[in-house]
């Protein structure tokens, strides 16, 4: 296939993948690297905002034409509804940063899951190599930042991002999102060479839960590329039913380990997983549940990096979201997060619904779950959950990008 008829065939999935790139570029820049933050990009922020926000409408207006055509009306409305609700609750996380992130996932409805791993992969890669590089080369812009654990006395190193956990978050997703576009092609030597950067990272920031769970799904992978692949958990009636609602499992046991009582078992639990169920609790307590969500401003980080007296950030997705946005936002999220589970086990992709269920755990005891910045998974919400069991595709990624990035499409 020539290049000229690639682009004819494939401009939404091209536009959407080259909108994520920059948006994503920008603000994996802007959110999490250590620069200085002059007022002028603030109106760049706004403008790019804007813009991309534009274009994602623009796509999601040609979806809703088609849908209208072929007679979808149900999906039209319940986008409508998801687009209104996004609009209502922007104001209580980023404004347009968390429209646009909302609107995202909406536009991703028709567009293949390959070209945004792709746009993800090359933007998180470059600004994770670009701040490894320019820090370690001592650039006074990309300072590395160190902060000393209390307690055992440990450094821990930012490598050129604005907090030390920052880079080995980005490295987990970037691990996962890799090894779902690679899938059964990922080879032993991409294995290792994937788990040496993840301790590479650990050993520099001190950061276990990512290094962890990157180091679980290595290992997983690792085994099943020396059973050929072959289905194990979902050939299991429990693994498969609990590989089936992996969020709404990990919502549960938060909302039930934050409101345990203040005993022995919730002293253990706290501190195993780094104050994390006092930190749900203390926010649940401190600004409960508000009918149509509401505006926090937590007291995380100084700008010289340290922490603020008082110190209440709720480090958990599922208690955030749901004290920043609602209680029926969040559902509404686990609902078709579970939606999207149930349909990739029933596809019977083993290796995506591990991968979830390893994104679920995470999300237990760290924010990224929605920041597309950070991840593209939530996007599968819109391919799974806002597009019609008709016009759904499966895709098997081709080597070639046009040649190189044209996916093998199979009508599901």
């Amino acid at each position: 296939m020539n290049v000229k008829k690639s682009i004819q065939n494939n401009w939404k999935n091209l536009l959407f993948g080259a909108l994520y790139f920059l948006w994503g570029s920008f603000f994996l820049v802007y959110k999490t690297v250590n620069i200085p933050k002059p007022p002028i990009l603030d109106k760049f922020r706004l403008l790019l905002n804007l813009v991309v926000l534009a274009a994602l409408l623009f796509l999601i207006l040609l979806d809703w034409i088609k849908d209208w055509q072929k007679g979808y009306y149900y999906k039209i409305l319940f986008s409508g509804i998801f687009l209104a609700i996004a609009f209502i609750v922007k104001g209580h996380g980023d404004g347009w940063l968390s429209l646009v992130m909302f609107v995202f996932l909406l536009a991703s409805a028709s567009i293949n899951f390959n070209y945004i791993l792709s746009a993800f992969l090359g933007f998180s890669g470059l600004v994770m190599m670009g701040s490894f590089f320019l820090s370690s080369r001592g650039v006074n812009i990309l300072r590395n930042f160190i902060s000393v654990l209390v307690g055992n006395g440990a450094i821990r190193y930012s490598l050129g991002f604005n907090w030390v956990t920052n880079p080995a978050q980005l490295a987990f997703f970037f691990v996962v999102a890799y090894v779902v576009l690679r899938n059964k092609k990922t080879t032993y030597w991409e294995i290792l060479l994937l788990e040496l950067v993840s301790g590479y990272i650990y050993f520099y920031t001190d950061t276990i839960n990512p290094f962890l769970l990157t180091t679980v799904l290595l290992a997983y992978m690792t085994f099943e590329r020396f059973r050929a692949f072959k289905p194990l958990f979902l050939r299991v009636p429990f693994f498969k039913s609990v590989l089936s609602y992996p969020f709404a499992l990990a919502a549960a046991l938060m909302f039930m380990g934050a409101m345990l009582p203040q005993g022995r078992v919730f002293q253990l639990l706290n501190r195993v997983f780094n104050r994390r169920f006092w930190l749900s609790y203390n926010g649940l307590v401190e600004y409960g549940i508000h009918s149509f969500g509401q505006r926090i401003v937590f007291r995380n980080q100084s700008e010289q990096g340290g922490f603020l007296a008082g110190y209440n950030y709720v480090d958990s997705s599922y208690i955030q979201y749901t004290l920043l946005y609602w209680i029926f936002f969040i559902l509404f999220i686990i609902v078709a997060l579970s939606l999207v589970t149930r349909n990739v086990v029933s596809e019977n992709n083993e290796l995506l619904a591990v991968v979830l269920a390893i994104l679920a755990i995470h999300a237990m005891f760290d924010p990224q779950l929605l920041w597309l910045w950070y991840s593209p998974f939530a996007m599968l919400i819109g391919i799974k959950c806002f597009n019609p069991r008709q016009e759904r595709q499966r895709f098997k990624w081709e080597e070639n990008l046009f040649g190189l990035l044209g996916p093998k499409v199979k009508q599901a």
